[in-house]
């Protein structure tokens, strides 16, 4: 997980925490849990007012030229951001790695975002990961090295 903090919003009380995402898919949900426990204690030591919102990027070395396994790849990663509960979540197309691109998997990408967010209904839930053992302490894990 990469974390870019030089992306600064139109709105000055808004920070926007730039994070990409690999093929681990546990790993992505528990480090964006575990930022999201640091970034609040210490908005509440310093005593901050701004919202802090989360944007997911998927690294696109974790793709290949077989675009239909990209679909799943892409499915699962963008799956946890979901779970994890970020802002926003963007998605290369799936054929990005191959020599002819297609508009087809750039609408499948979308369209992708669109299931999570209407269908499943992951959007509507805080944190859907709560209370699983494994997910919190691997959070306090990572929350402890951050």
């Amino acid at each position: 997980m990469l974390i870019d903090l030089s992306k600064k919003s139109k709105n000055l009380n808004n920070t926007v925490f730039e994070i990409y995402f690999t093929n681990d898919f546990l790993l992505n949900i528990c480090s964006i849990r575990a930022l999201k426990l640091v970034i609040n204690k210490l908005w509440k030591i310093l005593d901050l007012q701004v919202k802090p919102y989360f944007e997911v990027n998927i690294d696109e070395s974790a793709l290949n030229q077989d675009v239909h396994s990209n679909i799943f790849k892409l499915a699962a990663m963008a799956t946890s951001a979901s779970i994890s509960n970020a802002d926003f979540v963007v998605l290369p197309p799936c054929d990005i790695k191959s020599t002819k691109t297609d508009v087809q998997w750039l609408k499948t990408s979308i369209h992708t975002q669109h299931i999570l967010k209407q269908e499943s209904h992951l959007s509507k839930l805080w944190d859907p990961t709560a209370g699983a053992y494994f997910i919190e302490d691997l959070t306090e894990q990572i929350a402890e090295k951050l």
